[in-house]
């Protein structure tokens, strides 16, 4: 590159510039033959956006590259060229292009080389999927999990958003990991289910087999089964607290399972699971206690049961629905 008016700036040195490997000096050799003449100042500014749309090699992934034989090549490549007095821009950007595939080759190969990402979205219901290991995942309604066409050997990870239970085939070599927001869960073979969903303030991890590390920065939790994980996302807290309600599978199970439960909070369970709006025409129904299994009943019959074990009436407004009777 030349000007008639101005000094000789080597090709190369602009593409270190431009890689963020120039030293002080030489990018003030740089700054100031830009600053030399308006040619200088829109040829400079012509390169730079040339090599931000060839990769833009300061934002790429980080990979390790043998810059001195880079350099190397370039140079021969340069001095291998005819020379004249006077370089046409589209000679540099070829000479810059050049750079960008020597110093960037590994990483274009790494992103060429990387298997294809898929992601599975439930929608108002749970949908089921199995991945390429074999494991196999039931997601949980507006659940999104992304995951690649194929792990790599390190590990098989993949990003949750939303809830799901996961049943993990066991590989000691191949740690499986789930990438939920700011927290990790790896296992080795397990089955657990987390509930990542955006907008709750936290993110609950729930083990029913095997074992689990939950961590978070620097922090780690081990939960074995019947344990449960909690990141609270405000404080950044990573704890072990009392064991998940199983009535929190019905998504995925289909049942629901009360001991001695008050009437109150059996209704409670039932709006929250079936989407129903159910209430109590007085407190004295709510003291009533339930011990019951339901395997897949519908809500009109577990409503049923109930008002014939309580002699409760059954009152419907549209959907509203109201229990009433003399209590326990």
């Amino acid at each position: 590159m030349n000007n008639d008016n101005n000094h000789h700036i080597d090709e190369a040195l602009f593409a270190k510039f431009f890689a963020g490997e120039a030293t002080a000096i030489e990018v003030a050799q740089i700054e100031n033959w830009a600053s030399q003449s308006e040619d200088n100042q829109l040829e400079f500014e012509r390169l730079a956006m040339v090599w931000k749309d060839l990769g833009a090699l300061n934002d790429a992934p980080a990979v390790e590259v043998d810059t001195d034989k880079a350099w190397e090549k370039l140079n021969s490549r340069i001095e291998a060229e005819t020379t004249s007095p006077k370089r046409s821009l589209a000679k540099v950007w070829r000479v810059a292009a050049a750079v960008v595939l020597l110093l960037g080759g590994a990483w274009l190969a790494q992103s060429l080389l990387s298997p294809a990402q898929l992601e599975i979205a439930a929608a108002n219901t749970p949908i089921e999927q199995t991945l390429p290991d074999g494991s196999s995942v039931a997601l949980n309604a507006h659940a999104v999990l992304t995951y690649p066409e194929g792990f790599d050997r390190d590990a098989r990870r993949v990003a949750l958003e939303g809830e799901a239970f996961f049943e993990v085939v066991r590989d000691t070599t191949q740690p499986f990991v789930v990438d939920a927001g700011a927290v990790s869960i790896t296992v080795l073979g397990t089955s657990f289910n987390v509930n990542a969903t955006k907008d709750c303030d936290s993110t609950v991890v729930y083990v029913a087999t095997g074992k689990v590390a939950v961590t978070h920065r620097e922090n780690e939790i081990i939960l074995t089964p019947g344990m449960t994980g909690v990141y609270y996302k405000q404080t950044g807290a990573l704890n072990i607290v009392e064991t998940a309600n199983r009535n929190d599978q019905f998504w995925r199970t289909k049942t629901l399972e009360f001991k001695r439960t008050r009437l109150a909070e059996v209704i409670k369970t039932l709006n929250r699971h079936y989407g129903t709006t159910i209430v109590l025409a007085n407190d004295a129904i709510g003291n009533c206690r339930l011990t019951a299994v339901f395997e897949g009943e519908t809500v009109d019959e577990v409503l049923e049961l109930l008002s014939i074990q309580f002699d409760l009436t059954i009152t419907r407004s549209g959907a509203n629905i109201t229990l009433n009777g003399s209590g326990c």
